[in-house]
């Protein structure tokens, strides 16, 4: 059998890399000119001189893109994000029936490393999870509060109802209270 002819001369011998076959080395003749580097190292016509060649810049700039992403500026929260970040808490509150993920800050120490942007949908979800236009809010709280009315409703009459059993039983502290003033008064006279 007559072996093609290949551009590539013969080949040091390496005793830490195996030899290739004809046919990988055939290979490596029609595989290697596509991927021309002068910076890479492939006089040894391995496949280590084809992983040598350089990464192409949009792909550096996508794997630098990738690893600061989580390195966000510490900045100085505004009223506005102080309240949504408040109102995060505060969200199985709000809706009880909601299972979510607990979220462990100090009120007082809101974390500073943190980033808001908008949510934009996909087009798939036209029809199946859009929001439309007149229905979105501007900012969480908005949002909480106008999907929330009843919950708001109820949370307002439990409110009103602790709130007079507060008071009907401090009547009753005051009412005895008096009641014991007025006895004392007369047994003191």
């Amino acid at each position: 059998m007559k072996m093609p002819s290949t551009t590539h001369t013969s080949l040091p011998s390496n005793p830490q890399r195996p030899e290739l076959s004809a046919e990988a080395m055939i290979a490596m003749g029609k595989a290697l000119p596509i991927y021309q580097n002068p910076e890479a190292d492939l006089s040894e016509n391995t496949w280590l001189g084809i992983k040598k060649l350089a990464i192409p810049e949009q792909t550096k700039n996508n794997a630098e893109r990738k690893k600061k992403w989580h390195e966000i500026e510490e900045k100085d929260l505004t009223p506005e994000q102080i309240r949504e970040m408040r109102a995060l808490e505060l969200r199985a509150a709000i809706s009880p029936d909601g299972v979510f993920a607990s979220i462990e800050w100090d009120p007082q120490n809101l974390p500073r490393n943190v980033h808001f942007g908008q949510v934009i949908e996909g087009t798939g979800e036209f029809f199946s999870a859009r929001i439309p236009k007149k229905n979105r809010s501007r900012n969480l709280v908005d949002d909480l509060i106008r999907n929330q009315k009843e919950v708001l409703e109820s949370v307002k009459e439990r409110r009103m109802a602790i709130d007079a059993r507060i008071d009907a039983t401090s009547f009753k502290r005051r009412a005895s209270r008096r009641k014991e003033m007025k006895s004392t008064e007369k047994q003191a006279y």
